[in-house]
């Protein structure tokens, strides 16, 4: 009996201990944060906007009151601008050390939605000093408590424009690119397309970085260009490949009935694989994406070269066009509106080594827009004694007004 006892209390001693660890355990153990601030692959650009992202997942924001976000800084340097959220409201109020930004997400979360916010700030000349921390309140409190918030800002320095590199599309025109995406129309190796892509300035080159498949001399859908420098990852884009609905980095029949089993719902439509393979814009993958997919892999048919949305005041660049006949041949570029561009050419002959009689020039467009609203630009190769060109391509340019300058700072 005795040994019983000695037995029962040996096992007690060892649970309770067990218990104290663990407790210990938790109590030393790091909490994950509570809210996220971060600013990827940019930095502070003098007379350009940053935007700043928030988030707070679900399982602390639906027991919160209100957020309150206090980022200090120079208002001068960083100028609030705007704010956008996925639900609640916000009040943003500048003070002597900066912003207060107060979001109130009562009634807006479940235990499965996570609040995200986006900020948005012009950037001008100065020195530069941003810090954030915040304060939350949850509903079983009366008081505000400092929140446990992880930042992923840029280094404190404003750079002049020139002096950050940026990707560049050298030539193709149909490669473009659309927000952080650039779309490819055609199978194209990753070291082909670090050609066409290249940084702006040549210290920083491009990098390269593959993702979720196993390596391959194709650039894939999801891989990233991107740029390193002031020690973090800058400029990035992703990789799309048009009508490659199988990545694999060229387009087959294949791919087609990969689409056609979209359509049908016997495979769930990737993520991202809308903005490839979505041919007719219909925001899904449909018979009609197949068709056309088929048709291109069989060469019956192209891509439509897209159109192209730019700024006021902003630049766009065709380059890489090759004259032929010896000159004889040259491109030219006409808008449907004359007053609404400005156009500069310029003509780059072939390196000297690659010279030979016939060898063809490059031609290059700069149209800066001048005014807003939508124009067709019209490219064609032709010679001045002829009428007819022997080739011609449009593309379709809106001009949008920078409205972000003119929002005004919500105040007391």
């Amino acid at each position: 009996m005795k040994k019983i006892i000695s037995v029962l209390m040996s096992i007690i001693i060892i649970i309770t201990s067990f218990v104290i660890l663990s407790a210990g355990n938790v109590a030393g153990a790091v909490m994950p944060p509570e809210i996220y601030l971060s600013a990827p692959n940019q930095h502070y650009i003098a007379g350009e906007n940053i935007t700043f992202d928030m988030k707070i997942p679900a399982n602390v924001i639906e027991n919160v009151v209100y957020v309150q976000l206090l980022i200090d800084c120079d208002t001068d340097v960083l100028k609030f601008i705007s704010a956008d959220q996925s639900k609640g409201e916000l009040a943003v109020t500048e003070t002597e050390k900066g912003y207060k930004i107060e979001y109130y997400p009562w009634a807006m979360a479940t235990n499965t939605e996570t609040f995200t916010a986006t900020l948005t700030f012009r950037v001008e000349k100065g020195d530069i000093d941003v810090n954030a921390h915040a304060l939350l309140q949850y509903s079983d409190s009366d008081t505000a408590a400092e929140a446990r918030l992880a930042a992923d800002l840029p280094p404190d320095t404003v750079y002049d424009a020139a002096e950050v590199p940026r990707l560049s599309i050298t030539g193709d025109i149909a490669i473009y690119r659309k927000g952080n995406t650039i779309y490819l129309p055609y199978p194209i190796t990753k070291s082909e397309l670090k050609s066409k892509i290249r940084s702006t300035l040549k210290e920083y080159p491009a990098e390269y970085k593959v993702t979720n498949h196993t390596e391959t001399q194709y650039a894939l859908t999801d891989d990233e260009l991107y740029i390193n420098f002031d020690g973090r990852q800058g400029e990035t884009v992703r990789i799309s490949i048009l009508g490659d609905a199988n990545n694999d980095g060229i387009v087959t029949a294949s791919d087609a009935r990969k689409v056609l089993r979209y359509s049908a719902q016997l495979e769930p439509f990737p993520e991202f694989f809308d903005e490839g393979c979505d041919l007719d814009n219909n925001k899904g993958a449909s018979a009609g994406d197949a068709r056309k997919i088929l048709r291109i892999a069989s060469q019956l048919d192209s891509f439509d070269i897209p159109e192209f949305t730019i700024i006021e005041g902003h630049d766009l660049t065709v380059a890489k066009l090759l004259n032929a006949g010896s000159g004889l041949y040259n491109w030219r570029c006409t808008v449907s509106d004359k007053d609404a561009f400005e156009i500069t050419e310029e003509i780059t002959p072939p390196a000297e080594e690659d010279f030979k009689p016939g060898t063809p020039f490059e031609q290059t467009f700069t149209i800066k827009a001048l005014k807003a609203g939508t124009y067709d630009v019209h490219f064609k190769l032709i010679a001045n004694h002829e009428d007819e060109p022997i080739d011609d391509f449009h593309i379709t340019v809106n001009v949008h007004i920078d409205l972000s300058v003119f929002v005004p700072l919500e105040s007391d």
